[in-house]
């Protein structure tokens, strides 16, 4: 009776320790393929940014050319009004670059303020252009700015405004050389 007993028994433990082998293969197995499909969906999703970061690199490089077409057909436009009458185009011109100061744009108010100085060189522009490239942070063109503004308008009432401001160019100059 014992012998039968111990018959059953590795009988009975036999497939239990199989069916304790096969669940742990049968689970490394599914770990398996949940990483693997884990690893291919990140690997989409890496795919998915890589595209859309593509789509949008692509998307704002055809704004910058659009927006550069619209500058060279505004600079068209300017010079066939320039040839037609110099003088309106100029504060045409002075007009629309003090509002695209106001507003921020100084890179496009430098634009037209120096455009309108080509067109009719008035000396007060330079402060404007100074300033302008002040705020562009482009403070070597800024000091020479004012400085042939101060040499070519001694009484004007901003010369002392362009002193203090080439004093402070020239500082942030320095200060940045050291």
């Amino acid at each position: 009776m014992r012998a039968l007993t111990l018959i059953l028994l590795a009988a009975c433990t036999t497939p239990q320790v199989d069916l304790t082998r096969l669940t742990i293969d049968e689970l490394r197995r599914q770990q398996q393929i949940a990483d693997d499909e884990a690893a291919k969906k990140r690997q989409q999703e890496e795919q998915q940014q890589a595209e859309q970061k593509r789509l949008e690199q692509e998307k704002l490089l055809q704004q910058q050319q659009k927006e550069q077409q619209a500058r060279q057909a505004e600079l068209a436009k300017q010079e066939q009004l320039a040839k037609a009458d110099p003088a309106a185009t100029s504060k045409q011109l002075y007009t629309e670059a003090g509002v695209e100061f106001d507003l921020g744009h100084f890179s496009a108010a430098l634009e037209k303020y120096e455009s309108a100085y080509r067109l009719r060189p008035v000396t007060p522009a330079l402060f404007n252009i100074g300033q302008c490239y002040r705020r562009l942070n482009r403070l070597t063109e800024a000091a020479n700015t004012f400085r042939t503004f101060i040499a070519k308008s001694q009484e004007s009432p901003s010369v002392e405004k362009a002193r203090v401001l080439l004093a402070d160019v020239e500082e942030q100059i320095n200060t940045s050389k050291k």
